[in-house]
């Protein structure tokens, strides 16, 4: 009996290791501030990752097989020095994007296509500021959209001029055209919108931070308010500055894990049923979470913690237990890793980016590293599907835009208000337009406008050049 059981033992021992093996590690020989800020896997076997270096004030693009080899780096011609923030988003059709500012929103921020094969830019486009003076957001992430669209959420400074940031969400096709974008204000001067993604029913789920609570909204594909709800609220404050730990995703069986960090370095992860329902499991632990958990599709999340002297990959079950727990070890002469972000792959493991430091002062380096055992990513949207239960409600889309003397809206379904407001904040013309219309343009003059549509209820913005 004795012996059975150590038998059992050795095998449960082994079969813990061979959950959560590191397939490998590597450091790229950079010196100085050199920094790995996202990751995102394009196929089976190649990621593509965004950096910063030291002396170069561009973002870097590589290209990583699976297995840690280097097949390109590339310097995108995009003006974004050290402490810029990158995301990066693949869609449904293989498209790969990206997301860059200045840390701290002081620069103008950018979206860019990429060509992944060889780490081009196909195309670059500033985003729109928003109110009267045009005034600039930072995004804090970047998902595919319904209907093939993009969805970006962050914050913006108050179009009113008061002080404090407000929530932002935007939707912009695969051209890099803004179809339509919103304020979010959960709190009086700090709304921070920092997950985004796709629901089963093809709306967008947006989460974040107001003052001291964690919050979640639902939004219609052409941004129109379903709901919102608080999940959480601290004792304390959350960190409702640039942190990509606070999410509301969901999870099987209509359940949302939510996940942030206290001020008090102390951190929330829960697991609630329903939209804003009561909660399964959760409350506040002393683990400092890198990022926002991921959710896999046997309900279990993994997720990262950092500390002064580690950093810790964690897999927890749907019930709450823990699976497994790994320490990424460091190599000679590192003091430490920070993680800053990672992509699953269809093997259940994934590849992990940050930047390691060293001791001997010669600054910091690009990591990366491939662990298996981290789950199969749960995606509650089914593109496809979410596209056609879509079909009846077809967003109105401008064109042509630019435009020189007329301007037309496809997929009306009903007659709409047309407003135009111009960059101060004036409204330049309102008028009815009728199915298949054509509204006369001639009198303005050339620059951007802003227009509203509003029928039966809905409404749709989004902007509009005039030549």
């Amino acid at each position: 009996m004795r012996l059975i059981l150590v038998i059992v033992y050795c095998l449960s021992q082994s079969l813990q290791v061979r959950s959560q093996q590191l397939l490998w590690q590597q450091g790229f020989s950079h010196v100085g501030t050199d920094q790995m800020l996202n990751v995102v896997a394009t196929s089976a076997d190649f990621v593509l990752c965004a950096a910063t270096k030291t002396g170069q004030s561009r973002v870097i693009l590589i290209g990583l097989s699976a297995w840690g080899d280097t097949l390109y780096s590339q310097l995108a011609p995009i003006a974004n020095p050290y402490e810029a923030t990158v995301h990066l988003c693949q869609t449904n059709d293989g498209k790969t994007f990206l997301t860059a500012q200045r840390r701290g929103g002081v620069d103008p921020a950018y979206l860019s296509r990429i060509n992944t094969i060889d780490g081009s830019i196909t195309w670059t486009t500033t985003l729109a500021g928003i109110g009267p003076f045009g005034m600039g957001v930072s995004p804090s992430c970047l998902a595919e959209g319904p209907n093939g669209t993009l969805i970006l959420a962050g914050k913006a400074p108050d179009p009113n001029g008061a002080f404090g940031n407000l929530g932002y969400l935007a939707c912009y096709d695969t051209l890099g055209v803004l179809q339509w974008d919103t304020i979010i204000r959960e709190h009086p001067t700090n709304t921070f919108c920092h997950h985004v993604e796709m629901t089963r029913d093809g709306n967008i789920l947006v989460s974040g931070t107001a003052g001291s609570r964690i919050f979640a909204a639902e939004y219609a594909e052409d941004g129109f308010e379903i709901r919102r709800a608080t999940f959480y609220q601290s004792t304390g404050r959350i960190n409702f500055d640039y942190n990509p730990t606070v999410s509301v995703r969901q999870a099987p069986g209509d359940r949302y894990v939510v996940s942030g960090n206290t001020l008090q370095f102390a951190s929330y992860l829960g697991l609630h049923q329903g939209w804003a329902g009561p909660k399964v499991w959760g409350g506040e632990t002393p683990l400092c979470l890198r990022f926002a958990p991921q959710v896999n599709m046997d309900g279990s999340a993994t997720f990262f913690e950092q500390t002064t002297t580690a950093n810790r990959i964690h897999r927890l079950g749907a019930d709450s237990s823990m699976r497994w727990t790994r320490e990424l070890p460091m190599t000679a002469g590192q003091l430490g890793i920070a993680l800053a972000a990672f992509a699953p792959l269809p093997d259940s493991s994934a590849i992990v980016v940050g930047t390691a430091t060293y001791q001997d002062s010669t600054g910091n380096d690009w990591y990366a590293a491939r662990i298996t055992g981290m789950g199969i990513a749960y995606r509650p949207w089914q593109p496809a599907t979410a596209t056609k239960a879509k079909a009846g409600q077809p967003v109105p889309r401008p064109y042509p835009n630019p435009c020189s003397s007329s301007l037309h809206f496809a997929g009306l379904a009903a007659p709409v208000r047309l407003e135009l407001f111009g960059t101060d904040g004036r409204l330049h013309l309102s008028q009815a337009v009728a199915l298949g219309q054509a509204v006369d343009l001639s009198a303005l003059v050339p620059g951007m406008y802003g227009y509203r549509l509003t029928t039966q209820g809905k409404v749709w913005r989004g902007r509009v050049v005039k030549r």
